[in-house]
């Protein structure tokens, strides 16, 4: 399918039988660690993808059965929008017509210089990295790796363990580095749920359906889910052993954006690791605030 089929089958169509907007419509917003990257001497994240981690994309996208997708990727490095342009190259080589996916802002216009044509991939500066991260987890992946080398950490459990240490950082130490605390990273990844999720549910027209495919970077889903993951009675957490570790290159945390059929907004459903969850919403809008005073 191309964006004119979906221009023509859908919004001609709304506009012509003058459906309404944001009654029973649903966006999902698949925050999405990006693949694997090539490292730099240092042991740090380049930006670049390994060819490993770009054939696992583009697996993702041919197994992608959703039948719109909004890709974005983060604006300032490319290792989000490679992952972003593989798992397009693999929805494009879909040959199963009836359950074929469309990436309906993957068009460019030609010529275009800008770093969202790059790699067809709309750049969103919401879903960066979060700032000054390298000077923040260096030491805390020194700490692991001595404790892999003293054989009292496991090789697997390397990020998790800087992530948690990032995590529990005191915010005084950020202030120090001049570098971005977990909660403002958090604040930012709430407003761009906020824009591409809630408020463009009430926008689309009525019964319509898509996902909204955000290729991002971690500890910056982390945490989010830090702040306003709800299960049961019980939000957030304090160790990431609670939800299983850190996210894996290419794996997705889905939030769930629906809405009734008088377009009110139902209670915002997160899906990670064969679970499902609810975000709170309290703190959510606490984070929203925090954000916008910032940005004021």
């Amino acid at each position: 399918m191309s964006e004119t089929n979906f221009l023509t089958k859908y919004k001609k169509k709304y506009e012509s039988e003058k459906a309404g907007r944001g009654e029973n419509t649903q966006v999902i917003v698949s925050l999405t660690r990006h693949e694997d990257p090539l490292k730099t001497p240092e042991g740090m994240s380049s930006d670049k993808i390994t060819d490993e981690g770009l054939k696992k994309a583009k697996k993702t996208g041919q197994k992608e059965t959703t039948p719109y997708i909004l890709l974005y990727g983060s604006h300032s490095v490319k290792r989000a929008r490679e992952t972003g342009q593989a798992f397009a190259e693999g929805i494009d080589s879909n040959v199963d017509l009836e359950n074929m996916a469309e990436i309906i802002n993957k068009k460019i216009k030609k010529g275009s210089k800008t770093i969202a044509g790059e790699f067809g991939v709309y750049a969103m500066p919401d879903l960066d990295p979060i700032g000054k991260l390298g000077v923040v987890l260096k030491p805390y992946l020194n700490e692991a790796q001595e404790k892999i080398s003293r054989k009292e950490l496991e090789e697997s459990q390397k990020l998790t363990y800087a992530i948690q240490k990032f995590l529990d950082t005191p915010d005084k130490k950020f202030e120090e580095w001049n570098a971005e605390t977990p909660r403002q990273a958090a604040a930012r990844l709430a407003h761009y749920l906020n824009i591409v999720g809630i408020k463009q549910s009430g926008r689309l027209f009525s019964e319509f359906k898509l996902k909204a495919k955000s290729i991002t970077h971690c500890p910056a889903i982390e945490s989010l889910l830090k702040f306003v993951l709800k299960d049961k009675n019980k939000v957030g957490f304090k160790d990431l052993s609670e939800i299983g570790g850190a996210t894996t290159p290419g794996e997705s945390i889905d939030f769930d954006i629906q809405r009734d059929e008088n377009g009110e907004l139902k209670p915002i459903t997160i899906k990670m690791r064969g679970k499902e969850m609810e975000m709170d919403m309290e703190k959510f809008n606490e984070l929203l605030r925090e954000y916008k005073a910032v940005k004021k």
